[in-house]
């Protein structure tokens, strides 16, 4: 492992680039809501990567037809807690 700061945005925007196709193949929304100020997040920068690859792999995969994949991050409120909070969500199919 390699810990450095990773910037996370970056990696949520390479993976959604990698799973845009598979995801509108099956019109599924594929979303995501970052907040502006997140922090930067100590890890390996390419398992995050991975990480948030497979997180949205398996959404999608799990989404039915029509519906919408929707991956949100935001710092945690507290400033005395340094973390992250990283959600996705899987909405049932637009009728």
């Amino acid at each position: 492992l390699h810990e450095d700061n990773v910037d996370l945005a970056a990696a949520v925007e390479a993976a959604r680039r990698l799973v845009a196709v598979r995801a509108e193949s099956s019109h599924i929304v594929l979303r995501a809501r970052l907040a502006a100020n997140l922090p930067p997040l100590a890890g390996d920068e390419r398992m995050v990567k991975q990480m948030v690859l497979n997180l949205l792999s398996n959404a999608i995969k799990f989404t039915p037809a029509r519906g919408s994949v929707t991956l949100s991050a935001a710092p945690s409120p507290s400033p005395r807690i340094a973390q992250t909070t990283f959600c996705i969500r899987i909405a049932a199919s637009r009728m």
